[in-house]
């Protein structure tokens, strides 16, 4: 699998986890509580995908380092957005910060679709070093969203 399949695979499966938990209600202790931990730990391995394979390759591209240097920062600021989720104190305020942390992660993923995915294809496979091309993904998907 292309790691960007992968990738963006990745995107849809934390916006279903978000939609489920948006349809949740605040009642619904359990469900919220595992669809949080569900949140958390896709976003933690997302990040470490992107981390430790996508953007490294991505700076062998020229004039990438700028994205790179961006989603780096996004995935600061979504990890600091994670810890206060993880923090919440009463239903309401795991409310506001899953929704809050839905729209850094939004925003990101709709700005990495756009100007880091399509790269490799408009300028040519060739052009990107085969570790931002492809890679075996294992059994990281096989588990149901």
């Amino acid at each position: 699998m292309k790691a960007t399949q992968l990738l963006k695979k990745d995107h849809t499966a934390v916006k279903q986890l978000f939609h489920r938990f948006k349809k949740t209600s605040e009642r619904a202790k359990k469900t919220r509580d595992q669809l949080v931990d569900r949140i958390a730990t896709e976003l933690e391995i997302h990040a470490a995908i992107e981390g430790e394979i996508f953007y490294p390759a991505m700076r062998e591209v020229p004039k990438a380092g700028a994205l790179v240097d961006e989603a780096r920062s996004d995935h600061e600021q979504v990890k600091i957005l994670v810890a206060d989720m993880q923090s919440a104190e009463d239903a309401e305020a795991l409310t506001e910060k899953v929704e809050k942390l839905k729209q850094a992660v939004l925003d990101h993923a709709t700005e990495r679709n756009g100007r880091c995915f399509p790269s490799p294809r408009s300028s040519g496979a060739s052009g990107w070093p085969s570790s931002a091309r492809s890679f075996t993904t294992g059994s990281r998907h096989s588990r149901t969203v």
